[in-house]
């Protein structure tokens, strides 16, 4: 089914002047609805600075940032609100769709997470969210040499020299109660939110604040559940976001500790009244924003994504989504996580969704 969907899109991003119908192809595959949907993000994204595509990229020759601005005036000119088949019949006339290379995309999925925290640290609330540290710098090799390999560096200052940062183990003894922003109640919660890399924040006044990715500390993220059935947890076929939860909760705070560490992966965060910001800077839109590695892809540009979930849900997810945000296990060209939104719904999708897909990005013709 997806491989049909890959042959009929590539006939349609390579042949499409000469085949109309084939031409229109991969516009087809979202929902027409789905096009109205994403109308004022594209808009707000394409008045700004034109994205920055990477050298790296597969796709970096063939992009143009005249062309994108070129794009942009012709959108302005349609206004807020056109009909759903004009957005369409616009990114059919504007933009190709690019595919990323014959293997499936993988998908995962992100939510905004909830947390419970205070600004004051006591029994109850004493779990460090902390903020980027001020002797944390990165280090591009290349801005020092250009014949350096491409590698990025998370580096501790200190009076004497420079070293790599701390993993997650020893990152609160290294900080302790310095650049904290708030004090959570649930380290498994901090945990998962540092996966998701925003939330909203119940605070015990019954108020609300919400924090977002701020940096990380630059060790690559480790996944926690084969620790979790290695140590007789949970079996493997059990192994979901929720029931490693539950199993951290039952084995009590020292062994979960201990399973949490195992990831030496760390995120700073950053609070913000604000509605949730990716790494981007862009608001995450639910179904609507997907996670890059911007090693590869630029922030702020449309793709079309296929994601074949139906052995968690039964069904096949079509949206045209933004690249707003990244996460540290995102890496790769066709590594993306799906922003599914807030609430149950959206913990559910997006604990159920390690799978499989396509997708392609658009780009504006030349």
């Amino acid at each position: 089914m997806i491989k049909g969907w890959v042959q009929g899109a590539v006939l349609a991003c390579f042949i499409g002047a000469a085949s109309p119908a084939l031409g229109a192809a991969c516009y087809d595959t979202p929902p027409m609805q789905d096009w109205s949907a994403v109308w004022s993000i594209y808009l707000g994204s394409c008045q700004e600075k034109p994205p920055a595509v990477p050298p790296s990229s597969p796709y970096q020759s063939l992009w143009s940032p005249l062309s994108w601005q070129a794009a942009c005036s012709a959108a302005l000119n349609m206004g807020p609100t056109p009909h759903p088949q004009a957005v369409r019949d616009f990114f059919h006339a504007h933009f190709e769709c690019v595919p990323l290379g014959q293997e499936p995309a993988k998908f995962t999925g992100y939510y905004l997470a909830g947390l419970e925290a205070s600004y004051k640290k006591d029994s109850v609330y004493n779990t460090p969210v902390y903020a980027w540290p001020d002797d944390l710098s990165v280090l591009d090799l290349q801005d020092a040499d250009p014949d350096l390999p491409k590698r990025r560096l998370w580096l501790m200052r200190s009076q004497v020299n420079l070293k790599p940062y701390p993993p997650r183990a020893q990152i609160p003894g290294h900080l302790g109660d310095k650049h904290v922003i708030l004090w959570a109640k649930d380290p498994v919660d901090l945990f998962f939110l540092q996966i998701q890399g925003s939330g909203v924040v119940s605070l015990p006044d019954g108020g609300t604040t919400s924090i977002t990715f701020s940096g990380r500390n630059g060790y690559d993220y480790k996944a926690i559940g084969k620790e979790v059935v290695r140590r007789g947890l949970l079996k493997k076929e059990d192994v979901t976001m929720l029931s490693i939860k539950e199993a951290l909760r039952k084995a009590g705070p020292n062994v979960a500790e201990s399973i949490m560490n195992t990831n030496p992966s760390y995120v700073f965060f950053k609070e913000t009244q604000n509605d949730i910001m990716g790494a981007s800077g862009h608001g995450l839109e639910a179904q609507h924003s997907v996670a890059i590695d911007p090693a590869y892809h630029a922030y702020g540009l449309p793709f079309i994504i296929r994601i074949d979930n139906t052995k968690a849900t039964g069904e096949v997810i079509e949206k045209v989504a933004f690249s707003h945000d990244t996460g540290s296990a995102i890496r790769g060209p066709k590594r993306f996580d799906f922003f599914t939104g807030s609430g149950t719904d959206a913990m559910n999708l997006a604990s159920s969704m390690n799978t499989g897909g396509e997708a392609m990005v658009l780009l504006p013709k030349r």
